[in-house]
Order: C-alpha cells, then sequence, then structure tokens
C-alpha cells in the first residue's frame, strides 16, 4: 500500500479537481444545508429549554394590596360610560 500523501497544488491538478468539484457541488450545498438548518435547530432548542439558574428554597410572602379610603370614594363617585355608538353617523366624514 503507497502511503504517499504528497499534495502538490499547481495548475494541473486544480484543473483535475475542478471537475469533480462541479460534479459534488449538490452535494455539498444539501450537506451545508443541512448544517445550517441543524445549529439553528440547536439553538432554537437552547433557547426555549432555559433553565433557572438557582433553584428558589424559599417562597417569599406576596405583598399585601390595600386601598385607602380617598382612593375608594373618588372611585365610586366616577361617572359610567354607556359605551353606545351612534350607528347613524358611521362612515362619515368626522368619525370623531
Amino acid at each position: 500500500m503507497n502511503m504517499n500523501f504528497k499534495l502538490d497544488l499547481n495548475a494541473a491538478t486544480l484543473k483535475a479537481l475542478i471537475p469533480k468539484l462541479v460534479k459534488a457541488q449538490p452535494l455539498i450545498y444539501g450537506l451545508l444545508l443541512v448544517v445550517v438548518f441543524g445549529f439553528t435547530a440547536y439553538e432554537v432548542n437552547l433557547a426555549l429549554n432555559v433553565q433557572p439558574a438557582a433553584q428558589q428554597t424559599a417562597i417569599k410572602a406576596l405583598p399585601k394590596i390595600s386601598f385607602d379610603t380617598k382612593t375608594i370614594d373618588s372611585l365610586k363617585q366616577l361617572d359610567q360610560v354607556t359605551g353606545e355608538v351612534p350607528l347613524g353617523t358611521l362612515g362619515g366624514h368626522d368619525p370623531f
């Protein structure tokens, strides 16, 4: 078995290599697409499966929500709006 690994890149070897590369061009593009889509799927998978940095051991107490009487009284004094739309004026030149 001849183990001659001498690689000379001269014009003659390049001219002989070009038809083989042209013939293998669809295979090269196909492999390149598989690699790009595989890497993209890997990165998306990493982004979607995010784990917390540290485990939360103790649950913190929730803050207590409280309203003062001044706010409650001002909310009770607000006027109600019906929300009805007058259908006769829809589509006019000035909708406001």
